[in-house]
């Protein structure tokens, strides 16, 4: 079958982590929100973003995924089929905005099957990661000098010399490698390597809350907490001091508002992680599961200890 749209990638997608018996938490509705998904296999959690093309993955939505993975101590992927520069090539690994970037077919392979990729897309062309230290060790054991080696592979000697310190060899070079030296010398990749960036460097790059949400996140971090905002979440910001981490949301009464307070219960209880929603007024303690705050008990706080505080109260409320 050929996997077209954008429908059919997430379908391939959720059937694939299934079968690689992860457990998936409710796919998000809006396909433009900053991930589809999220899946856990053991201490692994996968926050997945599906995209027909990559090119219209922006900036601010990869932003969202890094700081996403840095947060719940997970691994942003990004899943796609082609790129403006044509269909993407199964078993390699590329990048965007940072972020690692592969094939349905690729991801099968690692989780289904357990066959890792071993070819990377960097500028310049496919590379992969060879062993320098096995590289020393059979030239040795060969008896092979630097300068022989590089007239069987077809580079300097410079460059021997610096693919056995590390230095990444294009496909077809280190083809050429392993038939001089008679032994594989390449490395399997793992995408879920990648250290998302600091949220010092990203916290607030180009988040521009208005209104209330920008209200709230400025209450809470007169109390104390760090605000990290997130630009197409079902929530808006992380809150977190040095002891706890809440996922947080600034909610109304809309339908909207409802289906986006839902996602977040949803989120929170895959990730276990705590979860409030800062609201204008609210008869109920507790909004689709979520613990409230209404604005003016979050304007009489003074530190931190009130917010976990009350959370804590109301998420024993009944029916929560």
């Amino acid at each position: 079958m050929v996997i077209v749209t954008r429908e059919e990638l997430l379908l391939h997608v959720m059937d694939t982590l299934r079968r690689a018996d992860f457990d998936m938490s409710d796919e998000m509705q809006a396909h433009f929100l900053a991930f589809d998904l999220m899946a856990r296999r053991d201490s692994t959690l996968l926050i997945v973003k599906v995209l027909a093309n990559v090119d219209s993955l922006r900036p601010f939505v990869a932003r969202d995924l890094g700081v996403l993975a840095e947060f719940l101590d997970g691994q942003a992927l990004l899943i796609a089929r082609r790129s403006g520069k044509g269909i993407l090539f199964d078993g390699v690994v590329y990048t965007r905005h940072t972020i690692p970037l592969i094939t349905t077919a690729t991801l099968h392979s690692m989780f289904v099957e357990g066959v890792p990729p071993i070819i990377f897309s960097s500028p310049g062309g496919l590379f992969v990661k060879v062993d320098p230290g096995m590289i020393r060790e059979l030239r040795a054991r060969k008896g092979i000098s630097l300068g022989r080696l590089a007239t069987m592979v077809g580079v300097s000697r410079k460059t021997i010399s610096q693919y056995e310190e590390g230095m990444c060899p294009s496909v077809e070079v280190a083809g050429r490698l392993e038939e001089a030296l008679g032994e594989p010398i390449v490395l399997a990749i793992d995408p879920l390597s990648y250290c998302p960036p600091s949220t010092g460097d990203i916290a607030l790059s180009g988040i521009d809350l208005k209104g209330r949400a920008e209200e709230a996140m400025d209450l809470l971090s007169s109390l104390g907490y760090e605000v990290v905002p997130l630009a197409r979440c079902p929530f808006n910001a992380f809150s977190r001091d040095r002891v706890s981490l809440f996922l947080t949301g600034v909610s109304g009464a809309g339908l909207a508002d409802r289906r986006k307070a839902r996602q977040l219960s949803q989120i929170s209880r895959f990730v276990d992680r705590e979860a409030f929603l800062v609201v204008e007024r609210s008869a109920d303690d507790t909004f689709e599961g979520n613990p409230v705050i209404r604005f003016r008990e979050l304007q009489l706080m003074e530190c931190t200890e009130d917010v976990k505080d009350l959370v804590a109260e109301r998420a024993k409320a009944p029916g929560k």
